[in-house]
């Protein structure tokens, strides 16, 4: 990568999935200072087609490489009908902490994310199939977090 180099490369970093799929979190390395910035895209891998494709990207939702970071890491998760993960959006031209989600199972809505709630710390339930966010609020190191 030479001093101009433009190409933005991918570097995975976090995820989560079982034996069926797996879901993970890359961010572009380049050879631009994005100190405080995530250019994030989210890739799902299923078993049944053995491939892996890209979802969606902070590119994409927000029209800039240089989306804001977000509180926190942010591990994307999923179950059998969606991913979860939170990203900084641009809504009405200011950065909101967003939970994000892409249906698996509905074509007309496969990978286009969907905004279902503010914040961040999205989770994935099995068999509970909803998503759950954890509040920030500080609490006594032995508490257990608040489901919202």
């Amino acid at each position: 990568m030479g001093g101009n180099d433009s190409t933005e490369y991918y570097e995975p970093q976090d995820g989560s999935g079982d034996s069926s799929q797996i879901v993970w979190q890359s961010s572009t390395t380049n050879t631009v200072d994005q100190t405080g910035y995530d250019n994030w895209q989210i890739r799902i891998w299923d078993k049944s087609s053995s491939s892996s494709k890209v979802l969606g990207s902070a590119e994409e939702l927000n029209g800039t490489n240089a989306t804001p970071q977000t509180y926190g890491e942010i591990v994307p998760t999923a179950n059998d009908d969606y991913v979860y993960f939170a990203s900084n959006i641009k809504i009405n031209g200011k950065w909101q902490e967003s939970v994000l989600s892409w249906s698996l199972k509905s074509a007309e809505t496969q990978d286009k994310a969907d905004i279902i709630g503010s914040g961040n710390f999205p989770a994935a339930t099995p068999k509970r199939r909803h998503l759950c966010r954890l509040s920030r609020t500080k609490k006594p190191a032995n508490s257990k977090p608040i489901l919202s």
